[in-house]
């Protein structure tokens, strides 16, 4: 049962940071239907509700990257192991608090939430 209720607590979490990241996202530049690429394939990811132009995204489903321009420039800050992030949550009260939820969203099994509290310089952890 334990394990039910921290992954519906881990599926809203996600919703509402999706919901942010959709609400707050870099508005695109390129003009009236047009898209410009400003980084890596990255899945998860998620924008800085303070400071849009920082976003953090999940490359390879192991490597935590941000920027801090909008995009013009990414840093790898963590590689998570041994499962893939599928959600990255930024705290809206305080930036420099990310979540990275691991593991498969519809597995049951435990798989660990990770915190960084210095804005995914170190992610608890797995960190590097």
């Amino acid at each position: 049962m334990h394990s039910n209720i921290r992954l519906v607590i881990s599926f809203a979490i996600a919703c509402v940071g999706g919901l942010a990241t959709a609400l707050l996202g870099l508005p695109a530049t390129a003009g009236t239907n047009s898209w410009t690429a400003i980084g890596p394939v990255a899945y998860p990811f998620a924008v800085d509700p303070a400071s849009p132009s920082t976003t953090y995204s999940v490359v390879n489903g192991k490597i935590v990257t941000k920027t801090t321009d909008g995009g013009g420039h990414w840093a790898d800050l963590a590689v998570l192991a041994p499962d893939q992030v599928n959600s990255l949550v930024i705290d809206p009260h305080s930036s420099a608090a990310i979540y990275a939820f691991l593991g498969d969203a519809w597995d049951l099994a435990d798989v660990p939430i990770y915190k960084s509290i210095d804005g995914a310089g170190a992610l608890g952890g797995g960190g590097g």
